[in-house]
């Protein structure tokens, strides 16, 4: 009876969880997040707010501080944010997270001095220290216009960094999202507890066939006193 209730148990927890999994919807992550960033922070009065969802589409004098812009020019640390041409936003997540696709929006506007990164790259973390590739964005910017690029897998993770790589002084980029669905809890805990309830019923049964032969022996005494007895009074 014992291992049929913990059976239905750990069935009821599957389902339970396929259920979850089949309703998860995958959002956009880093809605809203902060972030750390590279070199100095924020260059001058290219600071938009990466997480915000306002997604600029144009760049020009009078929305310039629409887009975020990293920039390595001089050897002046205190006003580089992409010291060696490399400049990224790092995100914790705030707990592990199952990503599927990552995306940033990017400009390419030569008039302003801004050429099209060299490249942009993803990375994933459980530390924040540790870091795996996700990927490299693929892009094709046309000047004075801004693109979306993105990269799609399966990662779980609890850090997002995204990377930008710059031709010239400046890469500017002015939102970053990331879409996925809070990790599923590690299961190995139900596992152990469902094993511990089938040992437990297994203990109870070897008990419960130990009570048995016990009683039997018990049985088979009383059967042989009583035909020694009966022996004894035929004599």
């Amino acid at each position: 009876m014992k291992k049929t209730l913990a059976f239905i148990l750990s069935a009821l927890l599957v389902v339970s969880m396929f259920a979850v999994f089949a309703t998860a919807e995958s959002t956009n992550i880093l809605a809203g997040k902060t972030y750390t960033l590279s070199g100095c922070g924020v260059k001058d009065a290219y600071h938009a707010n990466l997480t915000d969802g306002a997604a600029a589409t144009d760049l020009n004098g009078d929305n310039a501080a629409n887009w975020f812009g990293f920039y390595c020019n001089g050897e002046d640390a205190t006003v580089i944010n992409a010291p060696n041409k490399v400049g990224y936003a790092t995100f914790d997540l705030g707990g592990s997270y199952t990503i599927d696709k990552i995306r940033t929006n990017l400009i390419c506007n030569t008039s302003w001095g801004i050429s099209a990164p060299e490249a942009v790259k993803a990375y994933v973390s459980n530390d924040g220290e540790a870091w795996t590739e996700a990927g490299a964005f693929e892009f094709t910017l046309v000047d004075g216009e801004n693109a979306w690029t993105e990269i799609t897998g399966n990662w779980t993770a609890k850090y997002l960094k995204v990377e930008y790589t710059l031709t010239g002084s400046w890469a500017f980029t002015n939102e970053i999202e990331a879409y996925g669905v809070e990790a599923a809890a590690d299961s190995s805990d139900d596992a152990a507890s469902s094993d511990d309830a089938a040992s437990s019923d297994d203990a109870a049964s070897s008990d419960d066939a130990a009570s048995s032969d016990d009683a039997a022996s018990s049985d088979d005494a009383a059967s042989s006193d009583d035909a020694a007895s009966s022996d004894d009074a035929a004599s």
